[in-house]
């Protein structure tokens, strides 16, 4: 009698058990379903991961929408990038060869990106509230190095152009953004400022060094100064400043 009730309460153990396999069982299936990625994120994870392998063994950006020399080097030829303005006009940075341009990479979150279109004078841009005290625009900074006797801008043979790189949600820059940026800066071409984005995306660790502070090219497309990035290679004030003058000569 003993043996048949124990081998009751067994019987009415496993079948609880199985009923409870069978009901986890079913739940990491639907919570696998659930937060199962679409095939199109998966190949594109996939496909980064390929181009993380493929840039380390070959030492290659793993952005293809890059120039093949990229940062820029010192003392040759800069890049032709393809543009569009903020008023919607595609054009290539060396369709300015002929002027001086000083040339800026803008993350529009960053308080020194700010303060270099004038978040000092019009505030900051968008949901970003706060600005570097320490930095100001390029034609405030050339006004105090040189002095309105001796250098005025806007001028006829130099030209600001400012590449938005990363928008606010740290996505690629859109055209809406350089309208907006341009608006609320007031940077227009009749002030001597182009305000303008990539028409590929060049977002990347190289790109990021050259974020913030700005460049020189001279008349013949070459690049003269570097003074942008984390880890600028020449000062602003005493090196870049003084050359835009000679420049023009």
């Amino acid at each position: 009698m003993e043996r048949e009730k124990v081998d009751k309460i067994i019987k009415v153990a496993l079948k609880v058990l199985f009923s409870l396999l069978f009901v986890l069982l079913f739940l990491s299936v639907m919570r696998i379903e659930a937060t199962k990625k679409p095939q199109e994120e998966i190949n594109a994870i996939l496909l980064k991961q390929q181009q993380e392998r493929i840039a380390e063994v070959t030492g290659k950006s793993m952005n293809e929408n890059l120039p093949d020399t990229w940062p820029p080097k010192m003392n040759t030829e800069y890049p032709s990038l393809e543009l569009i303005a903020s008023d919607g006009k595609r054009f290539k940075l060396s369709d300015y060869k002929g002027k001086v341009i000083v040339l800026s990479y803008i993350d529009m979150s960053s308080p020194i990106s700010q303060a270099q279109s004038g978040s000092g004078l019009s505030g900051p841009y968008g949901a970003t509230v706060d600005t570097d005290p320490y930095a100001e625009p390029f034609e405030d900074t050339l006004r105090k190095t040189l002095g309105d006797d001796d250098f005025d801008f806007p001028n006829d043979d130099v030209v600001q152009v400012k590449v938005l790189v990363y928008s606010p949600a740290d996505e690629q820059a859109s055209v809406d953004d350089a309208e907006g940026w341009a608006g609320h800066f007031d940077l227009t071409p009749e002030n001597g400022v182009i305000v303008a984005v990539p028409v590929k995306d060049i977002r990347g660790e190289e790109t990021d060094t050259i974020i913030n502070g700005f460049q020189l090219i001279d008349k013949n497309h070459i690049l003269r100064v570097d003074s942008s990035g984390p880890e600028p290679k020449h000062n602003l004030k005493m090196t870049l400043i003084p050359l835009v003058p000679k420049l023009l000569r």
